[in-house]
């Protein structure tokens, strides 16, 4: 193998082809000529199949082509050397060649049948036009049904497509658009901003919003202008670079928003309105207290110094004077409910997470020196999120009815809750006389006594209360009660509220 290699192009041992036998110069040169043309041709075909492979992109089984190169550059190699050994016998580099076309060769062999199979499922011509048709008419189909105007454009401006939606924006047919500047569809006043803003953009075309922070403006076929939102996307073509524009017109958008800043205009004015009422309200309230217990104060005033100073009043005249003294209480009384009425959902909130039996407990250490009930605390109680004064004053309101109305002798008060998967129950039980199913709801409206105001201290506002703050904090209230079963009073406290309760 060694001399074999040191001999490589040693012709010492081999005599000229033209030497060998009996050529003609006619035969000779027919050989040569042709091993001479079939060389050129097989250096030309490589030449052209790598010409083509390395500009043709996403070209299937391209290692192929680069075999078929190498296979026949070396069969127009062979006969190159063929056509040399006439003058000089290089018959060992001849041999050499041929070992390294036939190596060549079969591997292309194995290649091919490699790839044989998945070669034969290619479509063939005919059968890649009909899908390239498909293709064509389901873009054609997408690209005309676009919710948006779509624009094609080349770096120049020039308008190459447009689909069925840009038509109906700006009153075009499709055929007075193709060819024609870009900034025809613009108002005039923004045609020359916009040939330095499209010359910049294809310097770097990036996938972005056109003009960010501008307000952009498309002109009808009719001079009429309307308000649009524009994206654009760059893209890479065989004849350059083009730039696809969606177009959307905004003006609904534009009147919902302006509807809806109107109505926050509005809705701020109805709250300052709404705030200056309140304001006054209170004023009101402040007044009306003032106005109403300043005489009440006096006839009480009065009343006393008359028991005090007369000796010789009669038994029926102190028992009218005692009389009226109760009623100038009970209407001091009836103003305090009525303005503490209407400051229910007037008054700032505080919602924070509490121990709901710390609160209860504070109510009931308040109301438990004024009777002689029993109260007790029958459950576990749980936390809450929720606004401590309106539910110690939920809670003192009801525990105040419940020991108003408990039996006389032997009463009992029991403060329960429990969960209710979305919510808390909260309950209030007394042992009284109970109530009758035809006054449950009648109970919680204000000013509403079951006995009358001489037989009960009582201005009927107290239950009404209770039901606008819990309703306020999106729970609910409800009485279960019948006659001679005593009353049970429930109210629910959502584990999450979702109410306003702001005043």
């Amino acid at each position: 193998m060694l001399e074999f290699i040191s001999k490589l192009f040693d012709t010492s041992d081999y005599p000229a082809r033209w030497h060998c036998g009996n050529w003609t110069a006619f035969e000779g040169w027919l050989h040569i000529i042709s091993d001479f043309g079939t060389w050129g041709a097989y250096m030309a075909i490589p030449f052209v199949i790598a010409y083509y492979a390395l500009k043709k992109k996403e070209l299937p089984y391209s290692n192929l082509y680069w075999l078929f190169c190498a296979f026949i550059f070396c069969c127009g190699t062979v006969h190159l050397v063929e056509a040399i050994i006439f003058w000089h016998p290089v018959y060992r580099v001849s041999g050499v060649i041929k070992f390294l076309t036939a190596s060549v060769s079969w591997a292309t062999v194995f290649a091919l049948v490699r790839i044989l199979p998945n070669a034969l499922e290619l479509p063939g011509l005919a059968q890649a036009n009909v899908e390239l048709r498909k293709t064509e008419q389901l873009l054609r189909t997408v690209l005309e049904s676009a919710p948006n105007g779509l624009i094609l454009i080349n770096q120049w401006g020039t308008i190459s497509l447009v689909n069925r939606e840009t038509e109906n924006l700006f009153g075009y047919d499709r055929k007075d658009l193709i060819g024609q500047p870009i900034e025809m569809l613009l108002p005039a006043r923004f045609r020359e901003g916009h040939q330095r803003f499209r010359e910049e953009y294809f310097q770097n075309p990036l996938t972005r919003p056109m003009g960010a922070g501008r307000d952009l403006y498309g002109v009808r076929k009719d001079g009429g202008e309307f308000p649009v939102e524009i994206g654009l996307n760059p893209i890479e073509t065989e004849t350059g670079k083009m730039v696809l524009g969606s177009v959307v017109d905004i003006t609904e958008r534009i009147g919902a928003l302006e509807r809806e800043r109107e109505s926050a205009r509005q809705q701020e004015a109805l709250n300052e309105d709404l705030k200056k009422s309140n304001d006054e309200l209170d004023n009101f309230c402040y007044i009306v207290s003032h106005d109403l217990k300043a005489p009440l104060r006096g006839i009480s005033s009065l009343s006393s110094f008359v028991l005090e100073d007369a000796e010789s009043v009669s038994q029926e005249t102190r028992e009218n004077l005692d009389l009226i003294r109760g009623r100038v209480r009970r209407m001091n009384n009836l103003i305090d409910g009525i303005l503490e009425y209407s400051r229910v959902g007037r008054v700032e909130t505080s919602i924070q997470d509490h121990e709901s039996r710390a609160l209860i407990e504070e109510v009931v250490e308040d109301l438990r020196p004024s009777s002689e009930a029993e109260i007790r605390l029958m459950s576990d109680f749980p936390s809450i999120r929720y606004d401590e004064t309106a539910f110690q004053q939920i809670v003192q309101n009801l525990l105040s009815n419940a020991l108003k109305h408990a039996s006389k002798v032997g009463g009992i008060v029991e403060i329960s809750a429990e969960d209710r998967g979305r919510s808390h129950v909260f309950s209030v039980k007394d042992n009284g006389p109970g109530i009758s199913k035809n006054h449950h709801d009648r109970i919680f409206r204000i000013f509403q006594s079951l006995k009358p105001r001489d037989d009960e201290e009582s201005t009927g506002v107290g239950l009404a209360i209770v039901k606008k703050l819990v309703e306020r904090f999106d729970g609910e209230v409800w009485v279960e009660s019948n006659e001679g079963e005593g009353a049970a009073f429930c109210f629910t406290i959502p584990k999450e509220p979702v109410g306003n309760h702001r005043g």
